[in-house]
């Protein structure tokens, strides 16, 4: 079955849709080009970005989306790696929020079965925390009752039933805990899928491209100068209307007007740990008290992962790190809160840090108790997002392109939602079933094999035309991992492959020792490419992070 049947509602040209997923770069550019203006202009390729693009495209706009780095390179593979309604939201009685990041949470389940995935979690109590029991369970009841259908009942256990290794590692005056059970996803794969989408309905999607300057003329057209980071050469696209989902950068596009937003923003710095110790039995939520907010621990592919914190900053920077300072203070709580886990310094190999966007209606609150609501706002030809919830992307983007629509007098035209149309990679369980067959048949180690499943789901397929493709790099990945990538999704650098596609920067080792194998499969598809360099700046970002660490 090919991928493209996946989207047999669409008027496209199958061939062309092929032909899109495709392109080199420079076809891309020299599609755009071409074309000299469109619809809707993109900019920013995070998760808002790139489904607004799938979705304008889906419903018949020409889309360009202009991305002035990697794909999903800033915050939207930075989360906490939850599908969620926001059970702490609950606490500032946000009700719409949570309401309709359970519904988006359920239709990620459906359309991406692959990355976002139902799991259960366990809120631990000490003996003294009484008041503290009954507002959790209020709130988890509320949790459900809003879930309706979608969700278990919670169940409170005493701490003898609990889950053995959560019995291992609990301090001794836990007396029980709450079970119930909500969305763990993979961040950036979904932001990957986005964009394949995105292009498969005819958007032409470009990552290191940064906007430079965005101008509205007297006939209402709005004219965008672009540069390609990659060549520096310069270009303009006219476009109907921009879609400014630069996340933090939001204010600072394309030299937008100082006052030109509606919202003043302000931004929050959260850090996330990852240990080189497994972690068995559900997640937990552990309450970080001298911080009025929570923070989790759950599974990761190669270890366990911690977060979130919470510290604002004046402003985003580039490229955002841990403090020693958040490093230590979730040290310090997990040293409390779970001293026999192992979660600690020694086993510590992976920090990453990512900037939240908060829009501000009411002014004088501390940043964890603003609402990540989402915010539109337009000015000059430009339609801007600020905040927003990853999980709830598409009930975000669906609101804006609405918005739109009305904005520009064309109220005739009904706008159709994502809701329940499948990402490329969640397709036809038997594709997965049928890839499986092929991996026995070559006596592959089956963890090697689900890993492939849980980054391409049903596009594994595609990996079945090449015995090549079968072999094992390192007993970590398959070589048809890398090719698939380089084929169809758009990388440009090494650090795009290890980080942003194949995710191996996560594992202990950061894929360092396979590398060598992996720049091999590179090069045939960028023989142009200075890849040692490029290796060398990865290495160096790597021992960088290792000294933070220390």
């Amino acid at each position: 079955m090919s991928f493209l049947d996946l989207y047999p509602s669409s008027s496209k040209d199958n061939i062309s849709l092929l032909e899109q997923t495709t392109l080199k770069r420079s076809e891309v550019i020299d599609q755009i080009k071409s074309s000299r203006s469109t619809d809707i202009l993109v900019v920013g390729g995070g998760i808002h970005g790139s489904a607004f693009a799938r979705l304008a495209a889906f419903n018949g706009f020409r889309v360009i989306l202009l991305e002035k780095n990697d794909f999903g390179n800033a915050t939207s593979s930075r989360t906490s790696r939850m599908a969620h309604g926001g059970l702490r939201y609950l606490e500032n009685l946000d009700l719409k929020q949570v309401w309709e990041g359970i519904k988006a949470r359920e239709d990620l389940y459906y359309s991406a079965p692959h990355l976002v995935k139902k799991s259960q979690f366990f809120i631990p109590l000490r003996h003294h925390q009484r008041f503290f029991k009954l507002k959790i369970y209020a709130g988890l009841m509320l949790y459900n009752l809003m879930a309706g259908r979608y969700s278990e009942l919670p169940e409170w256990i005493n701490i003898n039933k609990a889950h053995r290794h959560i019995r291992s590692l609990v301090s001794s005056d836990v007396v029980g805990g709450f079970i119930f059970y909500d969305g763990l996803m993979n961040d950036i794969r979904l932001v990957i899928e986005n964009v394949i989408a995105a292009r498969q309905e005819g958007a032409l999607c470009l990552n290191y491209a940064r906007v430079d300057h965005v101008s509205r003329g007297a006939s209402d057209i709005v004219t965008v100068g672009w540069t390609d980071m990659l060549t520096g050469k310069n270009y303009q696209t006219k476009a109907g209307v921009v879609i400014n989902c630069s996340g933090p950068w939001v204010a600072s596009m394309g030299r937008i007007k100082p006052g030109s937003l509606k919202y003043s923003i302000r931004y929050s710095q959260g850090i996330h740990l990852v240990f080189n110790s497994k972690w068995q039995g559900p997640s937990l939520l552990l309450p970080l008290k001298e911080h009025n907010r929570y923070y989790f621990v759950w599974p990761h592919r190669f270890g366990t992962l911690v977060g979130t914190t919470e510290r604002e900053l004046h402003s985003p920077p580039d490229d955002p790190e841990p403090t020693r300072e958040e490093i230590e203070l979730l040290l310090e709580r997990l040293n409390n809160d779970l001293p026999g886990s192992k979660l600690n310094r020694d086993t510590l190999y992976y920090a990453y840090a990512g900037v939240r966007t908060l829009p501000v209606r009411k002014t004088g609150k501390k940043v964890e108790h603003i609402s990540r609501r989402h915010a539109w706002t337009y000015n000059d030809g430009v339609f801007s997002l600020v905040g927003g919830k990853f999980t709830t992307a598409n009930w975000t983007v669906f609101d804006g392109l609405k918005t739109v629509v009305s904005l520009a007098g064309l109220g005739n035209i009904k706008i159709s939602p994502l809701n329940q149309r499948r990402l490329p990679g969640g397709g036809l369980p038997s594709s997965i079933d049928d890839f499986r067959q092929k991996c026995r048949e070559y006596s592959l180690r089956e963890e090697i094999v689900e890993q492939a499943v849980a980054r391409f789901g049903s596009r594994v397929r595609l990996l079945m035309d090449r015995k090549d493709n079968f072999k094992v790099i390192g007993d970590s990945l398959l070589a048809g991992e890398v090719r698939l990538a380089m084929a169809t999704e758009q990388v440009e650098t090494i650090e795009d492959l290890l980080k942003r596609r194949l995710q191996l920067i996560e594992q202990p080792g950061h894929g360092l020792a396979i590398v060598d194998e992996i720049k091999e499969i590179f090069k045939e598809y960028k023989p142009d490419v200075d890849v040692e360099k490029q290796i060398e700046a990865y290495r160096n970002k790597i021992s960088s992070l290792q000294s933070l660490l220390k």
